[in-house]
């Protein structure tokens, strides 16, 4: 029952991150789904982005921190400048004039698939 509901929880993730104009194409759309996952099952998460999220990442896909980093940055760019921003400015019910950071996007991201489950 446990294993069923994570994979329908990754599942969503995955379905919203693509709405963003986030692609599987990219190595940041996993690292991201795996971000925002471990930070919907325990939101303080998100509070030690560097030194606690971002290296269970790295450990996950055997990956350096800073390739976890860069991916998850380009993964973010990529959807800002493809339209995902009104797709977040919809999920969120916010209207967004910068670029989140990516502790922000996990942050927001998170807190609308617990909101929408």
């Amino acid at each position: 029952m446990i294993a069923e509901q994570d994979k329908l929880l990754s599942q969503r993730i995955q379905q919203s991150l693509r709405r963003l104009s986030i692609g599987g194409n990219l190595r940041g759309f996993y690292y991201l789904a795996y971000a925002v996952e471990l930070t919907v099952l325990d939101p303080f998460r998100v509070q030690f982005i560097t030194k606690g999220l971002y290296p269970a990442i790295a450990r996950r896909y055997s990956v350096s921190i800073s390739s976890v980093e860069r991916a998850i940055r380009t993964a973010l760019n990529i959807s800002w400048n493809r339209g995902g921003k009104e797709a977040l400015n919809q999920m969120t019910g916010r209207h967004l004039i910068e670029r989140l950071s990516a502790a922000e996007f996990i942050d927001l991201f998170a807190d609308y698939i617990r909101k929408n489950e």
